[in-house]
């Protein structure tokens, strides 16, 4: 897309994140085919600004950070502040045929030419199953599998003896629930409408770029099974 310069970043969905239109041939295809007028939404322009409203808003209601690390750094701060609880990260690409366009059956842009998000890491703890305490999930997008982070208590019973602090784990799900029933990959939103406010959009962000953020702050990943 042309005239995307220097709007990497991670917007707040909140702050009215134009998941319309952009400026695509699938699109335009799209809208010939149904007798329908394009619909092109400026992404770029909308991008900037949401950033620019990030000057003057109080602690804890930001609308814009710089990069991954700074949004992990944000959120652990508001972990042992209480300040904030959870978020909803989602990897958008509407660059077709670029790496991580297409992740398993998920696509950046669907038949409307819509962009579409998806979940690379949650932590919805407080928002949805109203508990106190960090439940970490993550997409891995190049191994197809879902990652998961929660207390001891709330591991399932087969996987406490891999417990360690700050581990990712496989086969556990990302969410505290009484089925214990590890998710698909990928795992989406378990209430997109309570998840909605904390909610962010990570742009122009590679998913390595992201993962490296959650390990520069302690998060660890699983080794490969050899």
């Amino acid at each position: 897309m042309k005239n995307m310069e220097n709007i990497r970043g991670i917007y707040r969905m909140t702050a009215g994140f134009p998941f319309g239109e952009p400026d695509l041939r699938k699109h335009i295809t799209w809208c010939r085919k149904n007798n329908r007028k394009p619909n092109l939404i400026p992404i770029d322009k909308k991008l900037k600004e949401i950033r620019s409203m990030q000057d003057g808003l109080k602690k804890g209601h930001q609308y814009y950070c710089e990069d991954p690390l700074s949004f992990f750094k944000l959120w652990r701060e508001g972990l042992l502040q209480r300040d904030i609880k959870g978020f909803e990260l989602q990897y958008v690409n509407w660059v077709e045929g670029t790496p991580y366009y297409k992740i398993g059956e998920w696509e950046g842009v669907n038949d409307f030419g819509r962009v579409e998000g998806i979940v690379i890491a949650s932590d919805l703890n407080g928002l949805v199953d109203d508990k106190d305490f960090t439940s970490l999930a993550v997409n891995d997008f190049d191994r197809l599998r879902v990652l998961a982070y929660k207390p001891k208590e709330e591991v399932h019973e087969k996987n406490k003896g891999r417990w360690e602090e700050n581990l990712l784990m496989e086969n556990e799900d990302p969410y505290i629930s009484w089925f214990h029933k590890p998710a698909e990959f990928p795992f989406s939103s378990l209430n997109p409408l309570k998840s909605a406010p904390y909610t962010w959009i990570s742009v122009e962000y590679s998913p390595q770029e992201i993962y490296n953020a959650l390990k520069d702050i302690g998060i660890k990943f699983p080794e490969l099974k050899k």
